[in-house]
């Protein structure tokens, strides 16, 4: 049920926002969404920590693959056979090791982190916009609720993703 709603859905006027910032900047995308919208809207430099539910990774050998639209439960890996499952990563389970070694890297480096659309509250990934502000990154949040990352944050939006981008972008 939750593909079948994944691949329905349409990124918004946000996701294409970044994806166009990401042409004029040196940006990395971390998302701890699995809906794949941020690479359907052209983002490249994106890092999914929770992975991606359109793909399948084979429980024996790692390999992914798209997950087509009536594919068999559960699917095969195309490459040993074997059984495969969503490529997300569920609760209680460690995220993909080089995707959040990546994404503590580019928040590490980050002189601007735009933490938006997230409640900030889980591990470790909501410590991600704490390590860049350790660092000296502007912290800029956009989110309609307050989060533990709010009083922290050097600029607070408290508005949803897509009125967000629009602010910045001048637009509203």
């Amino acid at each position: 049920m939750r593909f079948h709603t994944v691949i329905r859905a349409q990124p918004n006027s946000a996701h294409y926002a970044l994806a166009e910032l990401e042409t004029q900047k040196d940006l990395t995308l971390v998302t701890q969404n699995v809906d794949g919208l941020h690479r359907r809207a052209g983002s490249i430099q994106v890092l999914e920590l929770h992975g991606n539910i359109t793909r399948s990774r084979c429980e024996r050998c790692q390999h992914l693959d798209k997950l087509p639209e009536g594919f068999s439960v559960p699917p095969q890996c195309s490459s040993c056979g074997h059984r495969a499952r969503p490529n997300v990563v569920w609760f209680g389970e460690a995220l993909p090791r080089q995707v959040f070694k990546e994404a503590v890297t580019a928040f590490y480096q980050a002189e601007l982190a735009l933490i938006m659309g997230t409640s900030a509250v889980v591990e470790p990934a909501a410590s991600l916009a704490r390590l860049a502000k350790e660092q000296g990154a502007y912290l800029l949040e956009i989110n309609p609720q307050l989060t533990p990352l709010s009083q922290l944050a050097d600029c607070s939006l408290a508005v949803p993703a897509v009125q967000g981008m629009k602010l910045l972008r001048g637009e509203a």
